[in-house]
């Protein structure tokens, strides 16, 4: 019996009106499938989806106040792969109470939002991989209109469509740490077209766009008085023949912080004209650890990483440093045999594993070598959660007393 039909009882007996108490519905578990999950919640469940790749395509959220997310919390846990049978998920009439979190959004085909379609839905949407998805008008990855979602770290990678390659939105966005990739549009932006209802401030904060095409906007297309705000990010080697940012003669962008560069249509130029050199603005080779495997991490000498970018700027994009690090290694300390960090980079939290076990202590040093802290464990694991007390960024972890068997390096992600 579950807890809310045993309070349901309870009350009936007792004669008093029966309060609703969140839930948690398992899927697979209780409910065989995600779309069973969301319809048998209401507002202020939690509908979590064990990890394992689910084949469903039209799954409709439209109650607020739902939670839906993987067991894992990550998009590594969960794939949805529609397998180009029509839309991943249609969300509608939704305020921001709603939450979507820890999913790969996959093999979508639509007219509008071949991954999702938003539609009059401000879902918060966290920790999401929207991936290899296609519209043939808008939005290959996420079309939203009339709504304002937000994403947060989410990776939106080989979409496409004839406009707004991986996100059409027409209304108000929020976007904070997200990495757009190897997105196209046929007309006009690559990654993201923005509209505008009424006169409508879109931010973007912290997010790197790289390798994605267009004739107009490889990255970004302004239209329809859509007046985008970006800071602290990356737009760089963009292709198609569209310079980094367009906009219609009634819209404009403002950056901040932003390093804009390698874009094969231009970069500073455009509404972008007269941007470069202030506001911490420039131009210069982000320096990505591995971009053809897919790691776009920065290298120690990125001119985005922290230290290295225009004063007040701090990190540059929405990844961390991943390689070039020195300083780090030196004593007498190499490589373990053994010693890995599960899910590397980590989110939040970083699960430590030593084949065969090892000393109970294990050390945690910064990019510069220096001690953060040391992590009790047992039978060869550990776990470290610094929260938000640890800046992201790249990490070493050490044995205590291992000799010269402890130095593995990660990137840790908040």
């Amino acid at each position: 019996m579950t807890s809310r039909i045993f309070v349901a009882i309870c009350c009936a007996l007792l004669g008093v009106t029966t309060p609703t108490l969140p839930a948690t519905i398992r899927v697979p578990l209780e409910e065989p499938t995600i779309q069973d999950g969301i319809d048998a919640a209401v507002g202020g469940d939690t509908v979590l989806v064990a990890c394992g790749t689910y084949f469903e395509h039209g799954i409709y959220l439209g109650r607020s106040g739902i939670v839906l997310r993987s067991e894992g919390g990550d998009a590594d846990c969960v794939t949805i792969d529609a397998q180009q049978r029509g839309q991943v998920m249609y969300c509608e009439d939704l305020d921001s109470t709603t939450r979507i979190e820890g999913f790969t959004i996959t093999g979508g085909y639509a007219q509008q939002g071949g991954g999702m379609l938003c539609w009059m839905a401000s879902p918060a949407i966290v920790d999401c991989d929207v991936a290899e998805n296609e519209a043939y008008e808008g939005g290959g990855g996420v079309s939203s209109f009339y709504g304002s979602p937000s994403f947060l770290r989410c990776t939106f990678r080989d979409n496409s469509a004839r406009g707004g390659g991986a996100l059409s939105a027409l209304g108000v966005s929020t976007l904070t740490g997200c990495v757009f990739v190897r997105n196209s549009a046929s007309e006009a932006g690559g990654a993201i077209a923005f509209g505008s209802v009424g006169r409508d401030y879109p931010v973007l904060q912290s997010c790197t766009f790289a390798l994605n095409a267009a004739s107009n906007g490889a990255g970004i297309a302004c239209r329809f008085g859509a007046m985008v705000l970006l800071e602290r990010s990356i737009l760089a080697f963009g292709g198609g023949g569209g310079a980094a940012v367009s906009c219609d003669g009634v819209s404009a962008a403002t950056l901040t912080c932003c390093d804009v560069f390698g874009n094969g249509g231009g970069d500073w130029v455009g509404c972008l004209d007269g941007q470069y050199g202030v506001n911490g603005n420039f131009a210069a080779d982000p320096i990505f650890c591995g971009a053809a495997m897919n790691d776009f991490t920065l290298h120690a000498a990125s001119p985005c990483a922290p230290g290295n970018s225009p004063g007040g700027c701090s990190l540059i994009g929405a990844l961390p440093v991943g390689c070039g690090v020195e300083g780090v290694g030196e004593g007498g300390w190499v490589a373990a045999s053994g010693l890995r960090v599960m899910r590397n980079p980590a989110r939040v939290v970083a699960e430590l594993v030593l084949e065969g076990g090892g000393p109970e202590v294990l050390e945690i040093l910064d990019a510069q070598g220096r001690l953060v802290e040391r992590v009790p464990g047992s039978g060869g694991r550990w776990t470290w959660e610094p929260g938000g007390a640890r800046p992201a960024g790249v990490y070493f972890a050490r044995l205590l007393g291992g000799g010269d068997q402890a130095a593995v390096k990660f990137a840790y992600m908040r």
